[in-house]
């Protein structure tokens, strides 16, 4: 992540010549028509860059070059965008493939099956061992399972890994990690911890909704309860002329509390941005942000979690997490990446009780996944 995945694959796409189709989320098609202008102002080959929808309404007709951005979007195969890109993949056949993600696997290794199958309809057999066998096969044979009975019959759900040579084999000639010749800044982390939460009856109620496995509700509940230290965090940084400044947060409601509390602080000069925020609007606050023209941006971890720089500063601050491990160390790379020249700060705002079990389920998957990826 915040390597240069984009610039090479233009480089690639001038290298090789010929059409080429960008598939993107559609809040970051204007990156890619910026970062084509900018690295190939003359003489650039035809290239197409549309949203997932766009590419699935229009079916463009065959091209030299199919690239996805952030490839993660396709790793559901139960999905209909999944489903419809194996289909198109299979059916054109693009004489080159390229699938870019900072985190090709975000919460298990079984979501590997999809991109190296993608990969595996390379008609000239150039992409390493193919995948032959179906999803479960795959699965059965990488992960570690258990069987978990629900209303609706027997499911299995897939963790760890038992069999990295396997592994390793389906990954060679498909998988390549971007290396930095360059060493970036330092990054540190720190948990500040909440310990004075004075509704009593409100977190016995969320731990209750914790143990009783409505733990979605627990969890966004408590993030609308620490908004406010959050706030007082941010303006106590403020204070000090640390700014501009990122928070993250998993939840809209949290977000729309830390601004609100703001407001009301005098610290005014701040935006929020969610999923629903329009792409064009995104950019201009990011612009903005760069520009050291907006003192606090606050977004939820889905919607600015991949694809932008925001090196204005130097320190995250998140109110709360994702359950995915890879969502939040894409969120910090926004600020840990290529132009950044300060070292760099992750502030974590945790409560006692629901977010320490919460912190535990992250960091078991998270050594999962520093099992495949470690060298």
């Amino acid at each position: 992540m915040g390597l240069g995945k984009t610039v090479q694959a233009i480089a690639t796409i001038a290298h090789i010549e010929g059409t080429a189709v960008v598939v993107c989320p559609a809040y970051l098609r204007k990156n890619w028509l910026n970062e084509i202008d900018k690295f190939l102002p003359e003489h650039k080959p035809p290239i197409y860059v549309m949203s997932y929808e766009k590419f699935q309404k229009l079916s463009p007709p065959h091209c030299k070059i199919l690239v996805f951005d952030e490839a993660h979007y396709l790793k559901n195969m139960q999905s209909k965008r999944t489903k419809y890109t194996h289909e198109y993949v299979k059916r054109v056949k693009p004489d080159h493939l390229i699938l870019l993600t900072g985190t090709p696997i975000k919460n298990r290794v079984s979501e590997f099956y999809s991109l190296m199958k993608l990969c595996s309809y390379n008609p000239r057999k150039t992409s390493g061992l193919p995948l032959t066998k179906g999803f479960y096969v795959f699965a059965n044979a990488l992960c570690k399972y258990r069987d978990i009975s629900t209303p609706y019959g027997t499911t299995r759900k897939f963790f760890g890994l038992k069999n990295k040579p396997l592994l390793i084999k389906y990954l060679e000639g498909k998988y390549f990690s971007a290396k930095n010749d360059n060493p970036l800044p330092k990054l540190q982390r720190q948990n500040i911890l909440v310990d004075s939460i004075k509704n009593k009856e409100l977190i016995e109620q969320l731990e209750e909704d914790f143990a009783s496995n409505h733990i979605s509700s627990a969890k966004k509940n408590i993030a609308v309860e620490k908004a406010r230290f959050t706030a007082a965090y941010v303006t106590d940084c403020m204070l000090n002329d640390e700014k501009p400044l990122l928070v993250f947060s998993d939840h809209i409601e949290s977000c729309e509390r830390i601004k609100w509390v703001l407001d009301s602080k005098g610290i005014t000069n701040n935006q929020v941005i969610t999923g629903s925020t329009p792409a064009e609007m995104r950019h201009n606050f990011v612009a903005k942000f760069q520009q050291r023209c907006i003192d606090v941006l606050i977004c939820t971890i889905g919607s600015m979690s991949t694809g932008f720089t925001l090196t204005a500063t130097n320190r995250v601050i998140f109110n709360d997490l994702s359950w995915c491990p890879a969502d939040n160390e894409q969120a910090e790379k926004r600020i840990h990446r290529i132009g950044q020249t300060k070292d760099c700060y992750v502030v974590h705002i945790l409560s006692e009780g629901i977010d320490k079990k919460i912190m535990e389920v992250l960091e078991e998957k998270q050594r999962t996944l520093s099992r495949v990826f470690k060298e």
